[in-house]
């Protein structure tokens, strides 16, 4: 399947009108205010900012958690509240189908990828790319999330075609162009970095600084791992 990219032209930040965040949350009531009062702080200043909070079936209070923000920021973030727990890949991509902004920053609940470093990742995306990866300098995660990380890299690279030296992380920045793209042609059980090597090849990675997990543990289990593989499968295959 090809994809029609229109002609691009160079971008500047100073003309950059809004930015949306995208945040799945999965048993995060713990650490997304704090995740959400750092975006504000950090992102608000430079352009129009919305925030879409989207809840993957928690079975803690991040429900009650996230419509408390809402109604503290009700100018600026909006709340989905998923039927049930549908994984990472497709609460993003559903919470990227509300979106507005012409550029679209994924960011993790947990507070690991700092909202600060949108700001990097900005830079570059205004080069021209299409999105933009967040590679951490020093990740954060623990021994066995790192090991499912590696064995997740060495399979994409296989079955989606993804560049060798190119780290899949969840922190990452694309294009209106791109969310478009995503949310037309995601299947029920999508495997967002397949879509994206699906339409783009005008792809950008940078080093980012990762902060260390304050509250909880990786919600990442071999189970889960499992199901991202055949996810990864079925949206790259007929």
């Amino acid at each position: 399947m090809k994809c029609v990219h229109p002609m691009k032209s160079k971008k500047n930040l100073s003309k950059f009108k809004k930015l949306s965040v995208v945040i799945p949350v999965y048993n995060g009531e713990k650490t997304i205010k704090k995740v959400v009062e750092n975006c504000i702080k950090h992102l608000s200043t430079t352009q129009d900012l919305e925030i879409i909070l989207v809840n993957d079936g928690s079975s803690d209070n991040s429900e009650v958690t996230c419509m408390q923000i809402v109604e503290k920021y009700p100018n600026t973030v909006l709340f989905a509240n998923l039927a049930k727990n549908v994984g990472e890949h497709a609460a993003v991509i559903a919470g990227i189908s509300q979106t507005t902004g012409e550029a679209i920053a994924i960011l993790d609940d947990d507070g690991q990828n700092p909202p600060h470093e949108v700001l990097k990742l900005l830079d570059e995306f205004n080069l021209g790319y299409d999105v933009v990866y967040g590679s951490p300098t020093k990740r954060g995660y623990n021994f066995l999330r790192n090991l499912f990380s590696a064995i997740n890299d060495k399979v994409a690279t296989i079955l989606i075609k993804k560049p060798p030296n190119l780290y899949l992380s969840s922190f990452k920045i694309i294009s209106r162009f791109l969310a478009d793209y995503i949310v037309k042609h995601a299947n029920p059980n999508p495997y967002l970095d397949s879509l994206v090597f699906q339409c783009t090849s005008n792809i950008s990675q940078i080093h980012v600084d990762q902060s260390e997990r304050k509250e909880g543990t990786s919600n990442y289990n071999l189970r889960r791992l499992f199901r991202v593989w055949l996810n990864m499968m079925t949206t790259s295959s007929n």
